[in-house]
């Protein structure tokens, strides 16, 4: 967690001292969508964790360039997902947490190209901000849960998560039409000891880099329609390629010109739908409001 409290600590200096030598138009820039709320996830029979009903699900996400005017650019990165269990569902709690899912620190973000066609490169941590790294603690967990007539399944969602990779990311358009294609490469093979899956937690888990690493989209920008994007992706490891396979799609519709918000549709099959459950194989769909602001416009 001390990482996490250096790069919050980085981001505020560039909020506060916005001069830095630098032009006063440096501004903090949306980087994955901004949205709130409803995500449903089910699960596979076959699994033997069953997940949670229906929750209000949010993502913050934004970024800042540490370089005015450069070709290519430099940034600091921050995205936090969370959950509030504050609606109805067949497990029973005592209280109505908000739990954070993801935690993602990009302290070196390079980026050559633009909004729509470009490369970068990042190094990048990401977490789920949770403690429980040890059967001891879980099995302590399950009892508290249980001693305050919670349902002891909910330990998991404090079960720590945590890995360090590369990743690189392209984005081109098709010629002249409004359709590009994408693909990111994380790089978690090189990780000698990331925090996933333990045997204490039951069930048959996996690695990391067996569900996730590699990212093949295809996206649709239109202006001026009601229908602004539609995007497409599939997900596999990128150990054991095509193996564990998750595929995606999101659809972002307009709404009236004086309102600050879109509306988003999102359904997922396969793996990665948290840090928690990456080794899963999940449907989950998603209902939300997500900011008008595109990627790397600016929020304020």
């Amino acid at each position: 967690m001390k990482l996490n409290a250096l790069f919050i600590s980085l981001f505020s200096i560039l909020i506060v001292y916005p001069d830095c030598g630098y032009s006063k138009d440096i501004f903090l820039q949306s980087h994955e969508a901004n949205y709130l709320g409803f995500t449903y996830d089910g699960i596979k029979s076959s699994d033997k964790v069953k997940k949670d009903g229906p929750y209000i699900d949010y993502q913050v996400s934004i970024k800042h360039p540490i370089c005015h005017d450069c070709e290519n650019q430099f940034y600091l990165a921050f995205t936090h997902r969370g959950a509030f269990y504050a609606l109805p569902s067949e497990k029973k709690r005592s209280s109505s947490p908000v739990v954070g899912k993801k935690y993602v620190f990009q302290p070196v973000f390079f980026r050559r190209g633009n909004s729509y066609e470009y490369t970068d490169i990042r190094l990048t941590h990401e977490s789920n901000g949770q403690s429980i790294d040890d059967s001891a603690s879980y099995d302590d967990f399950r009892i508290l849960h249980q001693t305050e007539n919670n349902d002891a399944d909910f330990a998991r969602k404090f079960i720590s998560r945590g890995w360090n990779y590369p990743e690189i990311e392209f984005q081109r358009k098709f010629g002249s039409s409004k359709l590009y294609w994408n693909a990111n490469f994380k790089f978690l093979q090189i990780e000698n000891s990331p925090e996933e899956y333990n045997a204490w937690e039951g069930g048959e888990g996996k690695a990391r880099k067996e569900t996730d690493g590699v990212l093949l989209g295809l996206k649709y920008n239109r202006n001026g329609s009601w229908l602004k994007k539609a995007n497409f992706f599939y997900n596999t490891g990128i150990s054991g390629f095509s193996k564990n396979n998750t595929y995606s799609a999101e659809l972002v519709f307009r709404t009236f010109k004086k309102l600050t918000i879109d509306i988003m549709f999102r359904c997922r099959k396969g793996y990665n739908s948290d840090l928690i459950d990456y080794y899963m194989d999940i449907d989950s769909c998603t209902v939300a409001v997500v900011s008008k602001t595109d990627r790397d416009e600016p929020l304020f």
